[in-house]
């Protein structure tokens, strides 16, 4: 796994946090005390280019983008 991100669709904002480094144990999942990074973009376009650039392909970009879509949140990974 290269990236892994949580995706939050708000009006016509796409906010993506990366969770990549964060690690899941049993009992879920385990945070560090720091923030964790993230992208604020303007429309999906411009999300799902980004991800391309970052080696995201078509049908899990086209999964994501239809999670999003029926519940404004969704997670993506890039293998």
């Amino acid at each position: 796994m290269k990236y892994r991100f949580l995706l939050h669709s708000m009006s016509h904002t796409i906010l993506a946090v990366n969770i990549t480094g964060l690690s899941v144990n049993i009992a879920g999942v385990k945070a560090s005390n720091s923030a964790l990074p993230y992208i604020q973009f303007n429309s999906w376009d411009k999300a799902e280019r980004h991800f391309r650039e970052l080696g995201g392909g078509h049908e899990p970009l086209k999964a994501t983008r239809l999670q999003l879509d029926k519940s404004s949140v969704a997670v993506l990974t890039i293998i």
